[in-house]
Parts: C-alpha cells; sequence; structure tokens
C-alpha cells in the first residue's frame, strides 16, 4: 500500500527533534553522569518542566542512551489505576521478556546465551535471576541491579509523570531506591520527570529525602534559535522549503513556548502549504499560528489551567484583568480575603511552574503558554460555572463523582491540594 508523503513533524513517524531541540547540553550532562556511575551525585535526577516540555520524550531518548551503553532500562508512569510498584514489578518481567528473544533457544524449556555482548558491555545473560512475583518491589529491584553489578553494567529507572503520582506510593518508591541505592550501594541510575508544582509538593515533602538529593533540571522555554534551527533542519530533512518571513513568523512564536508549540505550528504550516510539493510561504505559516493555537488550547492550556488552584486561578486573572502586569500591591488590593503569607506562597509556586515573573522594578508579569487572553477566557469559563454552582448547588452532591470538579487548593502543611469537591463544607483534605 503507498501512503503520501509524510509529515516530519508527526511523531507517529518517528520524528521527535522539536521535542529534543535545545536539550543537546542536558542530555550530554546525563550520558556523562551515567558513564561516571553511582558516585555521580546526578545519577539520580529530577526533570521539571511545563506540560508539553517535551519530558516524556526526553525520558525516552535518555533510555535508547543509556541502553547504547549496555545498561538495563526500566520506564514506568506513576499515575494511572495499578501502584507504582506494581508497574515496576511489571517492568522488570518486561525487561527479562525482551532480552530472553535474545537467547538462543537450547531446549523447549531452557534458553540460554552466555557472553552476549550489549553496547559496550558483555554480559552472560545464562545468570540472568529469574524474578519472583510475590517478592516485594524492593526485593525485585534489588535483585535485579545486583545481577547488573555483578556483569559489570547497571540498571536505569525513569518515571514520568510524577506529580500525579499517589503520595503513598511515592513515599515508598522514595524508601525503596534509597534503600537500593544507598543502604546497598547498588548501580540503580534514575530519572524522574513531572511538572514543576513537585518543588512544593515532593521535594518538601520530610519522607522523601530521595528526592531532595536528586539533581534537578528544569526544561527552559525554547529560544528563537533553538526554534528556527529545529524548523529549518526538520523541513530540508524531509525534502520541504520554507521562505525566510515563514521561518521567522514560525520561530518568533514557537520563542518562549514548550515543545509542543513548534511541534504543532511545524505540522500544520507542513500540512497546510501542500509540502513538499510546494514551499512554506508567510500566507502558510499565518494559518498555521491559528491550527496551532488551536491545539494548545485544547491539548495543553486547558489543563495546565485546570492544574492550578482557584485562588492561583484568580491571581493569574487579576493579572491578565491588568494587561498581564500588575503590583504585588495590585493583587492584594484584588484579593483581600487571601492573607499576604498565602499570596506569597501563591506567587513562588506560580513562579516556579512558569506562568509569573518578578521584574528588576517588583512588577508581577504573566509569562509563558498562560497569555492574557488564554487566561482571560478560561477564567471567563470558570466564572460561568462557579454562578451555576452557585445557583444549583445541589448538583455537588448529586453529580457523579467520577467527573466532579475538584476544590484543588493548595494546602501547606500537608504539602498537598484539596481531592473534594469544589464548593465542599468544613476543611479541606489531601486524601478521601
Amino acid at each position: 500500500m503507498a501512503y503520501a508523503t509524510r509529515n516530519p513533524f508527526t511523531p507517529a513517524f518517528g520524528s521527535r527533534p522539536e521535542s529534543l531541540v535545545g536539550r543537546q547540553p542536558l542530555l550530554a550532562r546525563i550520558d556523562a553522569s551515567l558513564e561516571r556511575g553511582p558516585r555521580d551525585r546526578a545519577y539520580i535526577r529530577l526533570l521539571l518542566g511545563q506540560r508539553g516540555s517535551g519530558k516524556t520524550t526526553l525520558l525516552s531518548e535518555i533510555r535508547d542512551r543509556a541502553e547504547t551503553q549496555g545498561m538495563l532500562t526500566l520506564g514506568i508512569e506513576a499515575t494511572g489505576t495499578s501502584s507504582i510498584s506494581t508497574k515496576i514489578a511489571d517492568a522488570v518481567d518486561a525487561t527479562r521478556d525482551h532480552h530472553a528473544e535474545l537467547l538462543t533457544e537450547q531446549s523447549s524449556s531452557e534458553r540460554i546465551l552466555s557472553g552476549l555482548r550489549v553496547g559496550p558491555v558483555g554480559l552472560n545473560w545464562q545468570t540472568f535471576p529469574h524474578m519472583r512475583s510475590k517478592r516485594s518491589t524492593r526485593r525485585q529491584l534489588e535483585q535485579l541491579v545486583s545481577w547488573a553489578s555483578e556483569n559489570q553494567t547497571a540498571v536505569l529507572l525513569t518515571i514520568d509523570e510524577m506529580h500525579g503520582g499517589k503520595r503513598d506510593d511515592i513515599r515508598q518508591l522514595a524508601a525503596d531506591l534509597q534503600h537500593v541505592t544507598n543502604i546497598r550501594g547498588l548501580p540503580l541510575a534514575f530519572v524522574g520527570a513531572g511538572l514543576p508544582e513537585m518543588t512544593h509538593t515532593v521535594l518538601e515533602d520530610r519522607k522523601m529525602t530521595f528526592f531532595h538529593r536528586c539533581a534537578r533540571d528544569h526544561l527552559p522555554p525554547i529560544s528563537f534559535a533553538d526554534a528556527w534551527k529545529c524548523l529549518g533542519s526538520t523541513i530540508r530533512s524531509a525534502n520541504g522549503d520554507i521562505s525566510r518571513e515563514a521561518m521567522t513568523m514560525l520561530a518568533s512564536e514557537a520563542q518562549n513556548n514548550v515543545a509542543y508549540k513548534l511541534q504543532v505550528l511545524g505540522y500544520h504550516a507542513w500540512e497546510f502549504s501542500d509540502a513538499p510539493n510546494q514551499a512554506i510561504t508567510d500566507a502558510d505559516a499565518r494559518m498555521a499560528l491559528v491550527l496551532a493555537e488551536q491545539d494548545m488550547q485544547s491539548q495543553v492550556l486547558v489543563a495546565m489551567w485546570n492544574d492550578l488552584s482557584d485562588k492561583e486561578q484568580e491571581f493569574l486573572s487579576v493579572l491578565a484583568d491588568n494587561d498581564g502586569r500588575a503590583d504585588p500591591q495590585q493583587i492584594a488590593a484584588r484579593m483581600p480575603a487571601v492573607s499576604s503569607n498565602e499570596l506569597a506562597r501563591m506567587l513562588r509556586r506560580l513562579k516556579s511552574a512558569g506562568h509569573v515573573e518578578r521584574t528588576e522594578q517588583d512588577e508581577l508579569v504573566l509569562v509563558g503558554g498562560l497569555t492574557v487572553s488564554t487566561v482571560g477566557l478560561l477564567s471567563d469559563e470558570t466564572r460561568l460555572f462557579r454562578t451555576n454552582e452557585s445557583l444549583d448547588t445541589s448538583f455537588a452532591t448529586t453529580a457523579n463523582t467520577s467527573g466532579r470538579v475538584l476544590c484543588n487548593n493548595y494546602m501547606p502543611r500537608s504539602k498537598a491540594k484539596c481531592v473534594l469537591r469544589r464548593g465542599h463544607k468544613g476543611r479541606c483534605r489531601s486524601r478521601i
């Protein structure tokens, strides 16, 4: 079957330059830390970035690079219905099954191969351990990493979406990793990824000291130069062409934004121009800007907005109403029911999340994907539904709990957000 010319900005075809643009220095540092081994402080690491910043693709690239060095890799997500322990156990089984395919079949019941070389490391798969599914995650990891160490290699564990993991699961994970890496001293490398809000949850939890010791990398927004280079090289690699005006327009729009924005800009420009049959013009780029903004709204920005508590949304709404710039006193005057301490905590969280910056003149400025127009639109929709909730409070008690709107207010003492329905009575709670 003959397919149409592929769009080089479609991830399904294996093209990933947009998610890795500007990340080469970080990847080089990670390569170096993995090569130096467990004594390197950055052997355990956290990647913090906004939605759409390319964390998932970056973790996949890190695993690929580690495997070329001969390391065994395990990759899971912290979110979902299964516990982190169950997912790690499944990943250990999957690793064994994957390498079992490399073994030479000796009999119907036994498959062995000695001295198989993977990357620069020779591994004796004949001694690969049989994991017992009933053993704890700690014992399974300990057994796998011990075997890897005996074969002069190591194990890399990556965990995505850590901000969405259950608190008890994350705490148990921290204890297990602490035991394997620090107490046993085994070569288990770790790279976790999540939203910047982890700075005020996981990284302030006294029961998660393992993560406190991790090296931290905040994924920066894309620069104009990186966007220009990525667009040009990706389009040329697929035999396409683009005008200088169109390139300037797309790179300017991608500047100071997340990797996903660059991807959808390139995707729509390519599609609308009928590339590579036609060069991408400035008219094509203008249409791509409109379509990319729609994609960003539905795929990234709404979720980014919903990650915020009611008060944080109100904070950004005040900034947006003032054209994206205001004095702290103006914010306080518009939010009289909120104490100065809580306003300061909100500012720290919004700054770490990449939504607000503080200028040298002590002004607060709205930055990032949640622009003045986007915040205005989303806050208007939020206010509309809050009005409806106040008119019909019975809705909150009769609605299906699977589709409920959460309170999401941040609680400094428990370092978590409220999981009760919005508009609930009494104090907030971090767990049901």
